[in-house]
């Protein structure tokens, strides 16, 4: 379904920038008459206070952006900010206060970022952009997400 799918992304990024895990999560999904989740919605709660949400759909206008809001600021990535799509560049848009920041991030293939990154992993022993305890992770916030739907 959609969290699977797409939600996946959601869940990473949002504990990428809490840099904690949640201590607790509530989530609501639209099933379709299979039972699948066509549409999903999460919120998560950090010890720090931290409250992250998401929402992803198979059915939906496509969107692939994210923002974070906080106190002193607020920070909001375009349509591919997710996954950087080969031939097109992003934007990330950065307010502090009244102080406002745009910044363009080249076209890349997230694809071959993927390889080289696995590449020097294997070859000259690098740490993972990625690595198995953040997916594991990642996979156990997802699974505490389907249990609460």
């Amino acid at each position: 379904g959609s969290l699977l799918d797409l939600g996946v992304y959601c869940v990473s990024i949002i504990r990428r920038i809490a840099n904690e895990e949640p201590i607790d999560v509530k989530s609501f999904a639209k099933l379709n008459d299979e039972g699948v989740d066509t549409s999903f919605t999460g919120i998560m709660k950090f010890p720090s206070n931290i409250l992250g949400h998401f929402d992803c759909s198979l059915t939906s206008q496509f969107s692939c952006g994210y923002s974070a809001i906080g106190t002193k600021g607020k920070l909001l990535v375009d349509h591919g900010g997710m996954v950087p799509w080969a031939g097109e560049e992003f934007r990330v848009k950065h307010w502090s206060g009244e102080e406002y920041k745009e910044f363009i991030i080249p076209s890349a293939n997230h694809y071959e970022l993927m390889i080289e990154d696995f590449s020097n992993a294997l070859l000259n022993g690098t740490q993972l952009e990625f690595d198995l305890q953040d997916s594991i992770s990642n996979a156990k916030v997802m699974d505490a997400l389907l249990d609460d739907t």
